[in-house]
């Protein structure tokens, strides 16, 4: 565990830097004042003050009974592969049914790398994927899931959920980069589950979603108008699939309505209207229109994407800003029917697909199928 400013300088002195910005500690020193508790007092002197500041930062984020290491720092070397000559960094250990997994980073010829004690083994250059913030890669042995990347430095924690099976573990920080943090995860599955995409939540040590480096996309409105019979004239389409069915949005009784219209409006779902104020994502409406079953719904202000899984079926919806709401958002998938056994989840997303919320699906009373 770090424990002064000495401390902090060996782990990132223990880099090889070359090819990579200098260290980051002006960063982690800001990160630590602001989350600086009452207790410390007034620091005499700048090496006293950051020493017990970086205490209780890290304090703040002790590792779940999942991932067994005590802290989020590592600086234990552990052989794991003999194939890789660069120094292993303990990264994370799990116990399953008497069977331990480990994980460890290294860092070689410019690029960052996660191995595992089964054979897997993830490596990226320091170039990030797009706006995504988990740069992760899954592998499946058996019933047996392994889940295993990087995420931003400040990130604290990741979770690791596939359907209704979590893990959450820590985002570990290891000489083999001071500009990210890797984690690694196993999960055991049924031998049904048919799915193998796991959804990734990432968290800071205030418990809120970590940002991607590059940044999100905006979000785009609703503003294409639909006409729709029977339905008021200020009607908005959310959504047009290459079927022919829409999800449309309008006002009435002075209230914001979603409703999902069959091709040729031959049939539509129940219209669920507001107030809308789950604090994540919910399903508004629904209907199975020929072979799919399509879902819309409404989520908070920040979310970016809206995943559904089923047990045999993954499908994420991107968000839609839903006018009059106050910076809501609509949201739409659809599934085979064949696709639809298993436990129902969604995942609230904010932006780089960042799950942090994820919970059994709650259908609405009112359904047409």
């Amino acid at each position: 565990m770090i424990t002064n400013e000495s401390d902090l300088r060996e782990l990132l002195a223990r880099v090889d830097t070359s090819d990579l910005a200098p260290p980051e500690i002006a960063a982690i020193r800001g990160r630590a004042r602001r989350h600086r508790a009452a207790q410390i007092g007034t620091a005499l002197g700048s090496a006293a003050a950051i020493a017990a500041i970086v205490v209780a930062t890290f304090a703040l984020t002790r590792a779940t009974p999942s991932a067994l290491s005590p802290a989020d720092v590592s600086r234990t070397k552990v052989n794991l592969h003999d194939g890789v000559s660069a120094p292993q960094w303990l990264v994370a250990r799990q116990t399953i049914d008497g069977e331990t997994y480990v994980a460890v980073a290294s860092r070689s010829l410019g690029q960052t790398c996660v191995h595992t004690s089964d054979g897997g083994e993830h490596c990226d250059p320091r170039s990030w994927p797009g706006d995504t913030v988990a740069d992760y890669g899954s592998e499946s042995s058996g019933q047996i899931i392994e889940v295993v990347g990087r995420v931003p430095i400040t990130a604290r924690s990741v979770t690791v959920q596939v359907d209704n099976r979590a893990v959450r573990t820590v985002a570990m920080l290891t000489p083999a980069s001071n500009h990210e943090r890797f984690f690694a995860a196993w999960l055991k599955l049924p031998a049904s589950y048919n799915p193998v995409q796991p959804v990734v939540g990432v968290l800071d040590a205030d418990g809120k979603p970590v940002p991607p480096p590059g940044g999100g996309r905006p979000i785009s409105m609703a503003g294409s108008h639909s006409s729709v019979s029977g339905l008021p004239n200020n009607q908005l389409q959310i959504v047009q699939s290459s079927a022919g069915w829409q999800v449309v949005t309008f006002r009435r009784n002075g209230r914001v309505c979603l409703q999902i219209i069959g091709a040729h409006e031959t049939r539509r779902s129940a219209a669920r209207c507001g107030p809308f104020h789950s604090a994540t994502a919910q399903v508004d409406a629904q209907i199975s229109l020929g072979d799919v079953h399509v879902l819309a719904g409404d989520a908070p202000p920040g979310t970016t994407a809206v995943v559904v899984a089923t047990g045999q079926s993954y499908q994420d919806g991107t968000a839609i800003g839903l006018p009059g709401t106050g910076g809501r958002v609509a949201w739409v998938t659809s599934l085979a029917k064949g696709t639809m056994g298993g436990p129902w989840t969604i995942a609230t997303c904010s932006a780089g697909l960042n799950c942090w919320n994820v919970k059994p699906i709650v259908f609405p009373t009112v359904r047409t199928f």
